[in-house]
């Protein structure tokens, strides 16, 4: 082989590397984009997560500094079965948020609110079952909810306010 040819074919190589990296980003842009718009068409549940009875039972502790923007799935299963144990979460919420993450490597961190509006933008894609997207879609909305009331709690203690102004 020729240095010609082989530098024409490292060419092609690194174009078609490059290309897919392209690929792999816009796609990745776009999922963001998605993810972004059916959070912020998500309305805010306060009763989601009985923030006063955590309040009560002087949960605040256990819940320090969570983020669900940067939590393994270990973590988000310990959350989610301390949650239960107190009757804060149905079992179907606790199992959501347990197996949420779950291909990421142990110990991998990841955004628990963008997998979950995922799993909603691919289910109103219409590629599934519609009685099973009926179905999950509330199930996702009531994690992610349940999610953003427990960050609320853990960094002040206090439940999310109701906007009683229409």
């Amino acid at each position: 082989m020729s240095t010609g040819s082989i530098t024409a074919w490292a060419t092609a190589l690194s174009s078609r590397v490059f290309e897919r990296k392209a690929a792999d980003t816009k796609k990745a842009n776009l999922q963001e984009i998605k993810n972004k718009q059916v959070l912020n068409n998500i309305p805010r549940d306060p009763t989601a997560l009985d923030t006063a009875k955590m309040q009560k039972d002087k949960l605040q502790s256990q819940f320090q500094g969570f983020d669900p923007k940067s939590v393994t799935p270990d973590q988000l299963t310990k959350y989610s079965n301390v949650l239960k144990e107190h009757g804060l979460i149905s079992a179907s919420t606790a199992g959501l948020l347990s197996t949420a993450g779950s291909k990421n490597k142990a110990g991998e961190k990841f955004n628990a609110l963008d997998y979950f509006a995922t799993q909603i933008s691919t289910l109103q894609s219409g590629t599934s079952n519609e009685q099973f997207s009926n179905h999950m879609i509330p199930e996702y909305k009531r994690a992610i909810n349940v999610l953003l009331n427990l960050q609320q709690f853990a960094s002040s203690g206090a439940s999310m306010s109701i906007n009683t102004k229409a």
